[in-house]
């Protein structure tokens, strides 16, 4: 019994979406497309800058600086990409998207 009611449950929520990952170094590298009105959770193996946008460029000078192993929640309120760049060693970024997250 407990089996089918945990059947039930994953078709009515979905499953989950895999994390968009990015390797990122000393230049800028984006994502794939965001969906408007979704929430994601970044996090980051080291510290690095992002920026937001239809073609963003990250830069260490000017963008935001995400911090090691801390998760961030974002709602991103246009379709666009993320960019990521180091701030001094390299690293990944995960962006996962939150089930159920949405913008009202």
């Amino acid at each position: 019994m407990r089996v089918s009611v945990q059947r039930r449950w994953d078709s009515m929520i979905g499953e989950p979406e895999p994390p968009i990952v990015i390797a990122y170094d000393g230049s800028t590298v984006s994502s794939t497309s965001l969906l408007r009105g979704n929430t994601y959770m970044f996090q980051s193996t080291t510290d690095c800058h992002i920026a937001f946008g239809e073609t963003p460029v990250a830069t260490v000078a000017n963008c935001t600086i995400l911090f090691a192993n801390l998760p961030y929640l974002f709602t991103y309120r246009t379709e666009g990409k993320i960019a990521a760049i180091k701030n001094k060693a390299k690293g990944t970024l995960y962006i996962t998207p939150m089930l159920g997250a949405r913008e009202c």
